[in-house]
């Protein structure tokens, strides 16, 4: 991610780039428990006053022509709505941050991943995370004052003039994995407890890509996800009765 300085844009500049106060763009509405809540917090924002423009499929006369530039769109706006078409799923952060966000010059406000997962891999102090706050209510007048006052909105700047932390000690591992893999590096082999130096299931150096063998993805959802990633029924959902969805 490049710096401020680097993209020769000044504090004063962002601030004079907004002339809207937040947009959100969404074209699934129904898929699954997660989309259904993003949108009902969208809605209940947009009724409690906070100016959000709605694109995308979910919203009435709200797609974005194809020809046009979905970033130079955003970046007219001081907040992005980063919300996720799933709850709580493990590592569940897409573009809606990465890039609409942050290539935009606008703040994301983060919903779906969980906090843990925000602070693994996102910047310190470059997001809202809104399930810090215990009402959409007290989100929404949060953002009406980072509208309203220039100096604690530009806060959630300050990341692009420090150094980007070190990766994550937990996405090395899966990184490294990628990278051995297309390299045809069995290396990942050794580390299991049953490895066998002299009778390997597979070499060390293969021609192309590595051989990996990959769980069942049943056997990860119901052991390893997260229940509120696969949580259908609405009366269970913890965040709906807190937020009265």
């Amino acid at each position: 991610m490049k710096k401020v300085q680097d993209m020769h844009v000044s504090q004063a500049d962002i601030i004079m780039s907004k002339t809207s106060t937040a947009i959100s763009v969404i074209s699934n509405c129904r898929s699954n428990l997660g989309a259904v809540n993003r949108l009902k917090i969208v809605r209940r924002m947009q009724d409690l006053g906070l100016s959000i423009r709605g694109f995308g499929k979910c919203f009435r006369d709200g797609l974005i022509d194809r020809n046009q530039n979905l970033v130079k769109t955003i970046r007219d706006y001081k907040f992005f709505m980063s919300f996720e078409n799933s709850y709580h799923c493990r590592d569940y952060i897409t573009e809606k941050v990465f890039h609409n966000a942050f290539v935009s010059l606008s703040v994301p406000v983060v919903w779906g991943a969980t906090h843990e997962d925000y602070i693994t891999y996102l910047p310190n102090g470059s997001y809202i995370f809104a399930e810090d706050f215990d009402t959409i209510e007290s989100l929404v007048n949060f953002l009406k004052y980072l509208d309203k006052n220039d100096t604690a909105y530009l806060k959630y700047f300050e990341w692009h003039r420090k150094p980007l932390p070190p990766i994550s000690k937990r996405i090395t591992p899966m990184t490294c994995q990628i990278c051995r893999a297309m390299h045809g590096i069995n290396y990942d082999d050794r580390l299991r407890s049953d490895y066998d130096s002299q009778h390997p299931r597979f070499p060390t150096f293969t021609d192309g890509i590595a051989k990996r063998t990959a769980p069942l993805i049943k056997a990860f959802v119901r052991y390893q996800e997260n229940k509120e990633c696969t949580e259908k029924d609405p009366k269970k959902c913890e965040l709906c009765k807190k937020w009265k969805l």
